[in-house]
């Protein structure tokens, strides 16, 4: 099967690991980089063109696009896509099968009202949408679309998984900066004597900023390899979701059991869908309810370690590396193929 995947590659986690994906099940893989052909042209007017998503670079990305579809694909997967045309896509599906997936909310209300204008006029021509959420399978068939599945986050065997040495630090939370009080949340569990470590960008941010500077609590957004060594070296990690992308997941869901560490989670319906709460993950509705409990399985670390084990034991086992999502989405299009062969 030949696969095109375009999006901005800005992340190795999502379309060059999914690319890779495809190519270890044995497909073959062409990368259409939206972000290098700006990168080539990285001036004033170019982060114009990008910021309002019109200008003469961005008709040369879907003439570009437009050309390289015609190389006889099955199908092409859009990352995301922001700066593709909807005349574009129209053309595109005399060549092959579209799909779309977007890992942001593109109907949340905090984004700029002409932010996602350009993707929602894709979907028409989409003949399937992968959605990150439960709330956009909602949010789409509300304006018209049905052909539409949940495609999850996910682990990546080769980057997330357990390094046997000694976790020497209490709590850990990785994460950006959020305007959603995660700020107060952390805070509390410091004046709580709960030794914390955090790494992430923009809590510069954060009103509390000079407070965590002052104890020494911030460290910088991580690298692949030094994000899953810090995961290993701590007892515990938290979770904490996106309010602005109304997330009830996130892909450290995935990443944090692989390596033993045990997960301390806001509450939300899809986490304890995932995981069983007191076996699997530890769930708390309230900062100081966090607090409490993280100081409880710190102080009793034979069930902290067990509940750790049973949560690497599920996500092993339930299919949620890179692959099985790659392996989903070619089934979507096998399903396609033959209902269409069906009529």
């Amino acid at each position: 099967m030949r696969i095109l995947i375009v999006g901005d590659f800005n992340f190795e986690i999502y379309e060059k690991s999914l690319s890779e994906a495809f190519t270890n099940l044995g497909h073959e893989v062409k990368d259409f980089s939206i972000s290098e052909r700006f990168q080539a042209r990285n001036n004033f007017y170019s982060k114009i063109q990008n910021h309002i998503q019109l200008g003469p670079d961005i008709n040369r990305i879907n003439n570009d696009l437009l050309s390289i579809s015609k190389s006889n694909f099955d199908f092409i997967f859009l990352h995301r896509p922001r700066l593709i045309k909807s005349k574009t896509l129209k053309k595109i599906k005399h060549y092959c099968k579209i799909f779309i997936y977007n890992n942001d909310d593109p109907f949340g209300t905090n984004y700029r009202f002409y932010f996602w204008w350009r993707y929602m006029s894709l979907l028409k021509h989409c003949d399937h949408i992968f959605s990150y959420r439960k709330k956009n399978i909602k949010d789409y068939k509300l304006i018209g679309y049905d052909n539409t599945s949940i495609l999850m986050s996910y682990f990546i065997e080769k980057k997330n998984f357990l390094i046997n040495k000694p976790k020497i630090n209490d709590l850990i939370f990785i994460g950006h900066y959020e305007n959603d009080d995660r700020d107060e949340l952390l805070k509390h569990l410091v004046s709580q004597k709960i030794n914390l470590c955090i790494f992430g960008n923009y809590w510069e941010k954060s009103k509390h900023y000079k407070f965590f500077l002052k104890q020494s609590l911030i460290g910088p957004r991580l690298d692949s390899k030094d994000y899953n060594e810090k995961l290993n070296n701590s007892k515990i990690a938290l979770v904490l979701f996106s309010k602005l992308n109304n997330d009830g997941y996130t892909r450290r869901c995935f990443e944090i059991p692989r390596t033993k560490s045990m997960m301390v989670s806001e509450y939300s319906d899809e986490i304890i869908q995932l995981y069983e709460e007191d076996k699997e993950i530890v769930i708390f509705k309230s900062k100081h309810e966090a607090a409490e409990k993280i100081k409880h399985y710190l102080n009793n670390m034979d069930i902290t370690t067990k509940i750790a084990e049973n949560a690497y034991a599920k996500v092993n086992s339930s299919g949620h590396e890179i692959l099985d999502r790659a392996k989903q989405i070619i089934n979507i299009y096998n399903n396609l193929n033959q209902h269409n062969d069906s009529n």
